[in-house]
């Protein structure tokens, strides 16, 4: 109810200042908005990505890749494989972060320089997209790319798992004595795009479950290396990191402490979502929150090689207009 109160609140005071807009002033947002309006972005296959605007103008797009990880405050909630032991860890997915900015081609005063945010030059205008092992052969042609110019590259090349979770203790003292885990269940709430009020003034959560099966794990210490998934089911296995949810179920063929004629136990970890959240919501909304540094940029040369959601995002028009563009 809270929560609804101020999303009207917020409509309210939205709607009031809008309506302190003048005629004038309103005139001359529409005319920023017309001029850096994109008329099109060019998808040839073997040929530079071009941003054509109404006004004329040509930008060309550029790209940059390094290597990168998210890492997550994860806590042990449940677990009937082993007695529960008090541990403190991370859930840490490698990935490669990939940034794409945008340089002007054709344009009367700054032909040659950046696009950028007329009232924030300290960052750069584009947009990111990271791609982790679970886009396997993406993954590893991104490295390769990379791999002369970032030692992590070549690193991350010779590191084969998925991910990996670090504690600050022995994890087998939580975990069976497996090589598999048999089943990585994780469930979490939509976007509050998806959120529906009831007639009974009740809010419906859309949750999303994903479930990936046959994971091969090796412990090692204070680490367990988590290999890629055999299958994986669910919409979102691609477009979201491993372990992006509120807790994460893994199941394993193993004798259970709480159920002795059930031959599957459960390790249930808590993940701090809001850190996790942070990171991934981030990335995904800007280039970079430095100013524009041409430096490992290139041309970026389109190809069919990463076709999920967030990697299409970037050739929509709106991510390349702003009324605050220069």
């Amino acid at each position: 109810m809270k929560n609804m109160m101020r999303l009207k609140i917020e409509h309210i005071l939205f709607m009031s200042l809008t309506l302190v807009f003048t005629p004038s002033a309103q005139s001359q947002y529409a005319q920023a908005a017309q001029t850096n309006l994109v008329h099109s972005i060019t998808q040839d296959v073997g040929a530079p990505v071009l941003i054509k605007y109404n006004n004329g103008t040509v930008a060309q797009m550029l790209r940059k890749e390094k290597v990168d990880e998210f890492r997550t405050p994860i806590s042990l909630s449940e677990n009937s494989c082993k007695t529960m032991k008090n541990l403190s860890c991370q859930l840490v997915v490698p990935y490669v972060r990939q940034q794409f900015a945008a340089v002007w081609k054709n344009h009367p005063t700054r032909q040659g320089l950046p696009l950028e945010y007329s009232f924030d030059q300290k960052m750069t205008y584009g947009r990111q997209l990271f791609i982790t092992r679970a886009q396997n052969e993406l993954y590893e042609t991104a490295l390769k790319r990379i791999e002369a110019a970032d030692p992590k590259a070549r690193q991350a090349l010779n590191y084969k798992p998925l991910a990996r979770i670090e504690c600050d203790g022995d994890i087998s003292t939580a975990l069976p004595a497996s090589s598999e885990i048999l089943f990585w269940d994780e469930t979490y709430e939509a976007g509050l795009s998806e959120l529906v009020m009831t007639d009974e003034g009740y809010v419906r959560v859309t949750l999303n479950n994903n479930r990936s099966e046959n994971l091969g794990i090796q412990q090692s210490g204070k680490v367990l290396h988590i290999n890629r998934y055999r299958v994986a089911y669910g919409d979102y296995n691609l477009q979201y990191p491993l372990g992006m949810s509120y807790s994460s179920q893994l199941i394993f063929r193993a004798p259970n402490i709480d159920e002795p004629k059930n031959e599957l136990c459960e390790v249930k970890w808590l993940v701090n979502f809001s850190i996790y959240f942070q990171q991934v919501s981030a990335l995904l909304r800007n280039a970079d929150n430095q100013p524009f540094n041409p430096a490992g940029y290139t041309s970026y040369i389109y190809s069919l090689e990463n076709s999920n959601y967030f990697s299409r995002e970037i050739f929509k028009n709106e991510v390349w207009q702003s009324v605050g563009l220069q």
